[in-house]
């Protein structure tokens, strides 16, 4: 995770930015897990700090490392032929 943490780790960082009014809780998918999205402010800002603070090379690596999460999340909702 981009985190570094376990997914355990990661909801409980994300209720203290839910607690703190920074993310909202969006629903929860077919699946059942909570959808959180971020303030299109923080969003904006966040990209900003990224930009400027982060070198090419650590922000190529999180986006692949966020890419894999999300082809290893869909693997198992993906239908297979009956």
């Amino acid at each position: 995770m981009l985190t570094g943490t376990d997914a355990d780790g990661a909801e409980e960082l994300l209720e203290h930015l839910v607690d703190a009014v920074l993310v909202d809780c969006a629903g929860v998918d077919a699946t059942g897990l909570i959808r959180y999205r971020l303030h299109d402010l923080l969003r904006d800002f966040a990209r900003e700090c990224l930009a400027e603070d982060e070198p090419p090379g650590v922000r190529e690596e999180s986006l692949g490392t966020l890419a894999d999460q999300y082809i290893g999340a869909a693997r198992p909702t993906r239908r297979r032929p009956p």
